[in-house]
């Protein structure tokens, strides 16, 4: 709870300014460092493109059930990229010494059933 206290601390005063071991703070010191972890968003952080953030901002607006849909659409869309990755790395070889040494620890009997 103390690493928490120092580090919420820490987060409330300007970095810039500080040469000491993060101390307590003022409760609005507190306060404003609760608030802005909470609204933390690393996608401003990054200083990535505005359809990014428009992005972002789109999909904290949505509704639960909208965000239900996007969340089912989006896993859907994740996982088919994943497999045409995996598909690509199967066609290219990049898997190759993998299933042999796979296969040649099976053959040893070093696999079990899943």
């Amino acid at each position: 709870m103390a690493y928490l206290a120092c580090l919420v601390s820490f987060i409330a005063n300007d970095l810039s300014e500080r040469t000491a071991a993060p101390t307590l703070g003022t409760k609005k010191q507190v306060d404003l460092a609760v608030t802005k972890m909470l609204k933390y968003s690393p996608v401003e952080d990054m200083s990535m493109g505005n359809k990014v953030k428009t992005l972002e901002k789109e999909v904290r607006e949505l509704s639960r059930d909208e965000l239900s849909t996007f969340r089912d659409w989006f896993v859907k869309f994740d996982a088919d990229g994943w497999d045409r990755q995996i598909e690509s790395d199967i066609e290219a070889g990049k898997l190759d010494k993998l299933a042999a040494k796979a296969l040649s620890r099976h053959k040893r009997g070093e696999s079990r059933e899943l």
